[in-house]
């Protein structure tokens, strides 16, 4: 009986340890690819992957809920097949930078870096 009991506790040492072991493994790294399909803003210049992005593949009004580029956005692809605009502000006001389809930027000028806070296609097939 006592032997019994040892092997017992032996095993759910072991099966712990290993559950130990599963959650401390290594993560994988974060996928910060811009794919087709997605128009992408990187918070850093030249598309550093070491810093946040996001990727959308519609329009969004307001990039608040976002808030690693809000207004610290400072590259951008556009991988969809349309024009898309990028807004100094909120609900596409004043727009910012225009981008046509297959066109990045890695670095903007001083009024295109850090100045956005929505984007959308407008229609357009160039800008």
């Amino acid at each position: 009986m006592v032997k019994r009991r040892m092997i017992s506790a032996l095993l759910g040492v072991s099966a712990a340890a290993g559950l130990t072991m599963a959650v401390t493994s290594p993560a994988s790294a974060v996928d910060r690819n811009c794919y087709s399909g997605y128009f992408c803003v990187y918070q850093a210049q030249e598309f550093n992957q070491n810093y946040p992005m996001y990727r959308f593949s519609g329009a969004d009004p307001d990039w608040s809920d976002q808030s690693a580029i809000y207004d610290n956005d400072s590259s951008w692809m556009n991988k969809w097949s349309v024009t898309v605009k990028v807004y100094a502000f909120a609900n596409y006001s004043t727009v910012n930078t225009c981008f046509n389809p297959g066109y990045q930027l890695g670095a903007g000028g001083p009024s295109q870096n850090d100045n956005g806070r929505s984007h959308k296609w407008d229609g357009a097939s160039w800008c």
